[in-house]
């Protein structure tokens, strides 16, 4: 679907601008098919429920880095006495300043089994990623759902000649049909 110009065919060339909303409106409608979201009632309420979620796994992320900081000294014992034993003694020997951190880290340490201690923090960690991960995807929604919500004035307004003419051609073919 070319002009031609001189012989030359030419192809028309959609603005960025415009493609860019057109990929919007796309998702947007998409995003409505699959959640079947009619009205704007519906709209409001998954925004509601969004929010929710948004709250509630919120609030789960603060516990998560409550215990992260809780556990911060631990965590940084096992790192210091990691980071130690990776360590080649014979061809580096330890400083007085490397032996006393690591005498430090290991009497922190000495209370708790390491292994299980790992494992906490292996978990932790994981748990924090899920959360944040779970909250970047919900606040995307929601963003996604603010912006049909702002964008749905403006659509009613511009489908509002083809739903008028689409409710006149319907009652022209009930009058047809009688």
């Amino acid at each position: 679907m070319g002009l031609v110009n001189d012989g030359v065919q030419m192809q028309h060339v959609v603005p960025p601008r415009e493609l860019k909303r057109f990929e919007q409106l796309k998702k947007a409608a998409a995003y409505l098919t699959i959640n079947k979201i009619d009205t704007l009632e519906q709209l409001e309420e998954r925004i509601a429920d969004l929010t929710r979620q948004i709250d509630y796994k919120t609030k789960h992320r603060i516990i998560l880095n409550g215990q992260k900081k809780r556990q911060r000294p631990l965590y940084e014992a096992l790192q210091t006495v990691a980071m130690f034993e990776t360590r080649d003694e014979a061809a580096c020997p330890l400083s007085p300043e490397e032996q006393n951190k690591l005498q430090k880290a290991q009497q922190i340490l000495s209370k708790t089994p390491i292994d299980i201690l790992k494992l906490e923090r292996e978990r932790l960690y994981a748990d924090l990623v899920e959360v944040n991960r779970a909250l970047r995807d919900l606040k995307s929604e929601l963003h996604l759902c603010e912006q049909i919500e702002a964008d749905s004035t403006h659509i009613h307004e511009n489908l509002q000649p083809f739903l008028t003419e689409d409710r006149e051609l319907k009652q022209e073919y009930m009058n047809y049909e009688r």
